[in-house]
């Protein structure tokens, strides 16, 4: 069974404040379960979002560029 964590935990994991969590929650962009007034989140799925930003934030591999003459 994956780990759950609440609003404050997943707040230091994402760096940001219980607060944006729950936001973001709401708006979709982090899976998220409310429950009553609370707000539950699997721990696993919160890492693979952080795994997608990274991989979104790459910048694409290039070749290696010519130096460019004066001609």
């Amino acid at each position: 069974m994956s780990e759950t964590i609440g609003s404050d935990e997943c707040a230091a994991l994402l760096r940001c404040t219980p607060e944006q969590v729950e936001e973001m929650a709401r708006a979709g962009d982090i899976p998220g379960l409310k429950i009553g007034r609370s707000w539950l989140f699997m721990r696993s799925d919160l890492l693979a979002y952080l795994v997608s930003l990274t991989a979104v934030m790459e910048p694409p591999m290039f070749g290696v560029m010519e130096p460019q003459t004066g001609e």
